[in-house]
């Protein structure tokens, strides 16, 4: 099975840095599994197409998928990440 190289941007480090440790732990697993599986996330829609959407615990993850690796862009809580992450787009794109 194909292992995809899993990258985390400045944004999703600097977040991950703050969680609370047993919260780290379960994205860490997570996103090992996601490594072996990038499209068990579901694909996002509208202004945010083209990344993907994974659950973990009251979290979500948003990545893109590339030729042989994920991109970890942003991680917060299920009610703020993707308003927060719209955001965080608009920001860039000035």
């Amino acid at each position: 099975m194909k292992k995809y190289k899993i990258t985390l941007s400045f944004t999703a480090n600097k977040i991950l840095k703050h969680l609370h440790p047993d919260i780290k732990k379960i994205l860490r697993a997570t996103l090992n599994d996601l490594s072996t599986n990038p499209y068990s996330g579901k694909p996002l829609k509208e202004e945010l197409e083209g990344y993907w959407s994974l659950p973990v615990s009251k979290y979500r993850v948003i990545y893109q998928i590339e030729k042989s690796s994920i991109i970890v862009i942003y991680i917060g809580l299920r009610k703020y990440v993707y308003a927060k992450f719209l955001e965080l787009l608009k920001a860039i794109k000035l």
